[in-house]
C-alpha cells in the first residue's frame, strides 16, 4: 500500500470568537430595538442608528437586531435579545445602541439588564432616543 499524506485542518467553530464582527480596528457596534411586526420599522431603526453613529468615523455598525412587542396579532419574541447577550458575552462587539422606538419604560428596563451585562463584559451601552445617545452616565436606571 502506498502511503497518503493526509492534511489536518482544525476545525473552526462560528460560535468561538477569533476576534471583533466587522473590520479590524474599528469600533463595532451592534443595535437592539424591539418594534411592531409588519411596520417597517426596523429598516428606519437601521438608518437612525448609522445617521447618529455618522460622526464617529471609527465606529462601524455591524448590525441591527429586533425582537418584537405583545400585539393582537404577534407574541412577544426574544431571539434577538438572547443573541444580542451572547455576543456581548463572546467579546465580538465593543458597543450596544438599544434603540427606543415607543414603550420607552419596556425600553429601559431591558436596558437595564442589558446595561449590566455590558458592564461586565467591557461593553459601552447607549439608549437611542430623539435623535440621540443617551450613555448610562446621562439617566438613572
Amino acid at each position: 500500500m502506498n502511503p497518503k499524506n493526509v492534511i489536518i485542518i482544525p476545525p473552526t467553530f462560528p460560535n468561538q470568537p477569533s476576534g471583533y464582527l466587522g473590520t479590524p480596528g474599528k469600533t463595532h457596534v451592534v443595535g437592539y430595538a424591539r418594534v411592531e411586526k409588519g411596520t417597517g420599522a426596523g429598516v428606519q431603526i437601521r438608518k437612525n442608528i448609522r445617521q447618529l453613529i455618522a460622526d464617529r468615523p471609527e465606529w462601524e455598525l455591524v448590525y441591527v437586531t429586533t425582537d418584537y412587542y405583545k400585539t393582537q396579532n404577534q407574541d412577544l419574541t426574544y431571539s434577538s435579545f438572547f443573541n444580542i447577550c451572547k455576543t456581548i458575552r463572546l467579546g465580538c462587539v465593543d458597543v450596544l445602541i438599544i434603540y427606543s422606538a415607543n414603550k420607552r419604560e419596556e425600553d429601559y428596563s431591558i436596558a437595564e439588564w442589558l446595561f449590566q451585562l455590558c458592564g461586565e463584559c467591557g461593553v459601552e451601552g447607549y439608549i437611542a432616543r430623539n435623535n440621540s445617545l443617551l450613555s448610562v452616565c446621562d439617566f438613572i436606571l
